[in-house]
């Protein structure tokens, strides 16, 4: 478990685009989308919730409401999270493998959340 403060950095592709934020506006249900930042800035305090790796520096919070809601993110440096993209159980193998590969392209531009 991470220990202190940790700093939420957002992912952005190369067109300048954050697919975490992309995902998260795309949710008709503003309820859930306000519980999903709430949980994200949870992270912030080191309370990553309900959280597991993936494997290959991905990790994943579930978020249980709806269709399973979940976020995907990387640790980056010692008290980092990257946000890579979100989804839900229905898409969850495509997001992995999104994810990853926003992972691979870490020398990206981010921006603090």
């Amino acid at each position: 478990m991470v220990q202190g403060k940790i700093t939420i950095a957002v992912y952005i592709d190369t067109d300048g685009r954050s697919p975490f934020d992309d995902w998260i506006d795309s949710l008709q249900d503003r309820g859930i989308a306000h519980r999903i930042r709430s949980q994200v800035g949870r992270i912030r305090v080191g309370n990553l919730g309900h959280f597991r790796s993936l494997g290959g520096g991905i990790c994943e919070i579930k978020i249980d409401m709806g269709p399973g809601y979940r976020v995907y993110f990387a640790f980056w440096g010692e008290n980092r999270v990257m946000l890579l993209c979100g989804g839900s159980k229905k898409t969850q193998e495509a997001d992995i493998l999104k994810a990853k590969r926003y992972r691979a392209y870490h020398q990206g531009r981010f921006y603090e959340a």
